[in-house]
């Protein structure tokens, strides 16, 4: 009767789990389509806003004040969907399936493409790469992600007047991949960051048993990644 009772037990939670599981799918499809529906008409909108920008400039200053104003608001609007979307996306990494392969066929591609994209943004970019033999745990999507947008950061925030460091090398528990830039001096307001990007790339790497890490100091700002060794 009581491995019975356990039994019973057992298949009412697991059909719990599937439900909430179900439900929680269900929510963030709901909120993909609502981000998705939204970005629409708040990309024409932004159009029209940019077109009678062009019509008064320098003959309505109030008005063109008020139409930068609205601009701007709805570009952050539409930033705010964006990342959203981004973000109820992703939790369909988490399901996919995590393989253990060879650090340096995982990473030599995305560093590469960090590399040439900063370039052609303007960086100067150094790099000191060594890989061993280690093999770790990824999931490959995911790990393109957390890699644009680190350079999405760099290519938003670094300063082009120095170098940008990239180096990869072999931990004792750890593949780690750090980037250093110095930070940019904005002439004006700072482009403004909800961190985003941030907490998801954090948590794709505690998805893959890795850490993620982003601190500044002294006007410095690193980017540490640690893929874990299986």
């Amino acid at each position: 009767m009581l491995a019975e009772s356990v039994n019973e037990f057992r298949k009412s939670m697991l059909e719990q789990m599937a439900m909430i599981e179900q439900l929680e799918r269900s929510s963030r499809l709901t909120l993909a389509e609502i981000a998705h529906d939204l970005r629409t008409p708040l990309t024409s909108l932004i159009m029209y806003l940019d077109f009678a920008q062009k019509e008064i400039e320098g003959r309505e200053t109030t008005a063109e004040l008020y139409l930068a104003r609205a601009r701007e608001k709805s570009a952050r609007l539409k930033n705010l969907l964006d990342q959203n979307y981004s973000y109820t996306t992703m939790q369909d990494y988490f399901q996919m399936e995590k393989t253990e392969e060879p650090a340096y066929e995982v990473l030599r591609g995305f560093l590469g493409d960090i590399n040439s994209g900063l370039e052609r943004e303007g960086f100067f970019v150094r790099s000191e790469i060594s890989f061993g033999h280690s093999r770790i745990l990824v999931q490959r999507d995911a790990v393109g992600r957390v890699f644009g947008n680190l350079m999405t950061n760099i290519i938003k925030y670094a300063s082009k007047e120095d170098e940008v460091l990239v180096c990869c090398r072999e931990r004792d528990k750890y593949v780690e991949v750090t980037a250093v830039n110095r930070v940019r001096i904005f002439e004006g307001e700072k482009p403004e960051s909800t961190g985003f990007g941030s907490r998801i790339s954090k948590r794709l790497m505690e998805e893959m048993n890795g850490d993620y890490s982003a601190e500044e100091s002294d006007g410095t700002f690193t980017t540490t990644l640690r893929f874990l060794k299986i």
